[in-house]
């Protein structure tokens, strides 16, 4: 942290997002962490997950304090507010809120297992939780590649399937 982002080591960079003023967010996968690339200074610094940490913790604290476990994607809000975070081996979709730094779960209730649609998202299981996107309607898209479906989390937090039967 604090180094200019060609210095930085890195391991495991899955994927990044940007910001429409020149910030860059970086999955840092193998290191259980969030980057993100000052657009203006060009400065690396962690906005989630702790170095050398990997596990569940954090919900409703700082992101900085939380425990990540291999957040493979991220991408951003429609309106740039909030982080969405790919939390893979914790088996949840993980929110950073860009304004506060405080994280939270959207989707996941940690167990591998295929969600009940029309039921709570924080109380389903998600098997592969790898990529998720929001629509400006507020609906949180989840690709599950192990589990071969796409599932799709309402603004009123019930999740359902929209594609794929879970067989390859």
């Amino acid at each position: 942290d604090g180094l200019d982002a060609a210095e930085a080591i890195y391991n495991g960079i899955h994927n990044l997002a940007r910001t429409s003023n020149g910030d860059l967010y970086i999955s840092d996968t193998r290191n259980n962490l969030i980057r993100m690339i000052h657009g203006k200074t060009n400065l690396v610094h962690t906005i989630a997950g702790i170095p050398d940490k990997k596990g569940f913790s954090g919900d409703g604290s700082l992101a900085s304090r939380a425990m990540l476990a291999d957040p493979i994607s991220i991408s951003l809000t429609p309106d740039e507010k909030t982080l969405l975070v790919a939390d893979i081996q914790n088996r949840r979709i993980r929110a950073v809120d860009l304004t506060t730094g405080l994280v939270r779960t959207l989707a996941g209730n940690g167990k591998r297992g295929i969600p009940k649609d029309g039921e709570n998202a924080l109380e389903q299981p998600l098997t592969d939780p790898r990529a998720s996107a929001m629509d400006p309607e507020g609906n949180l898209y989840v690709m599950e590649r192990g589990g071969n479906a796409l599932r799709v989390i309402r603004p009123n937090g019930e999740i359902f399937t929209v594609a794929g039967t879970g067989k390859k």
